[in-house]
């Protein structure tokens, strides 16, 4: 059960608040139901320190315009949010206890497609790679900042920066990036 919660926390919470919105707004009470998303986002951050991303943002602000298609959309969203978050535990499990918390999906970094987004974290400095499960993932240092010098256990692919480390004229790093069945 409790895997089956932390598996679909996303869907889960998503849809508790798209119900509660629409009691509060069903009571005559649309400004408060406008306030619950928000007041979620809250909520995870206190607990997780999880913040919105962009997407979420532009739901919310579509919501306002269009509820149905925002609601439909949030909706479709956790349940990709759900899928990534799995794969990414899954990748994390390959890894020493001491690196897991510090692996996170390129979505945290970016809303461009995963491997556009992995070059930007290798030009920052960073280390990203395709785990076997088809997730792009970094790593960062306690501080959030992506870590240059790590190396996974399993990738099919990973893009870092060379070395040694090289600042082009714009401040980011020349990378590269392999194929490889590690």
């Amino acid at each position: 059960m409790t895997n089956a919660i932390k598996e679909n926390f996303n869907f889960m919470q998503n849809t508790s608040g798209v119900v509660a919105s629409m009691g509060l707004e069903s009571l005559g009470k649309s400004a408060a139901s406008n306030l619950v998303t928000p007041a979620i986002w809250a909520l995870n951050y206190t607990v997780s320190e999880s913040r919105p991303t962009g997407v979420d943002l532009g739901i919310y602000a579509v919501g306002f315009l269009n509820a149905p298609a925002s609601i439909i959309t949030s909706i479709f969203k956790s349940i990709v949010d759900d899928d990534i978050n799995k794969k990414v535990e899954m990748i994390r499990q390959q890894h020493d206890a001491k690196f897991r918390l510090y692996i996170q999906p390129v979505q945290n970094f970016g809303s461009s497609s995963p491997i556009i987004v992995a070059m930007s974290v290798a030009a920052k400095g960073g280390v990203a790679w395709q785990g076997k499960n088809g997730q792009w993932v970094y790593i960062t240092d306690a501080q959030g900042i992506p870590v240059c010098d790590f190396t996974p256990n399993n990738y099919l692919q990973i893009i870092q920066p060379k070395k040694p480390l090289i600042r082009k004229p714009n401040g980011d790093y020349e990378f590269c990036s392999a194929s490889c069945s590690r």
